[in-house]
């Protein structure tokens, strides 16, 4: 996997980006338990924002958080995509 962070102050912006593969490759003995060979390719982006006015109810970040997982199997009776989208205040104590 690899991930890259930008830091914007003057726009009290952050961002992360992650992307990556994960890869089993099952055994003749393993197959028999485990079923498939697999591939995993997977996202996930990031971004924060802090803005003046909220400083003065809590010490909170807002952020909004896309995920995407993609699974591939070598006799495709497993293939499936999970997508989500979250968006929320985290608090800082």
């Amino acid at each position: 996997s690899i991930g890259l962070a930008i830091n914007i102050p003057k726009s009290k912006l952050r961002t992360s980006f992650k992307f990556g593969r994960n890869k089993l490759d099952a055994s003749t003995v393993q197959r028999e338990v485990t079923g498939s060979s697999s591939a995993k390719w997977f996202g996930v982006m990031t971004i924060y924002y802090k803005p003046d006015w909220l400083a003065k109810y809590t010490p909170g970040t807002f952020y909004l958080r896309t995920f995407i997982n993609n699974y591939n199997y070598l006799d495709r009776s497993w293939d499936f995509r999970e997508t989500s989208l979250n968006a929320g205040i985290i608090n800082e104590y």
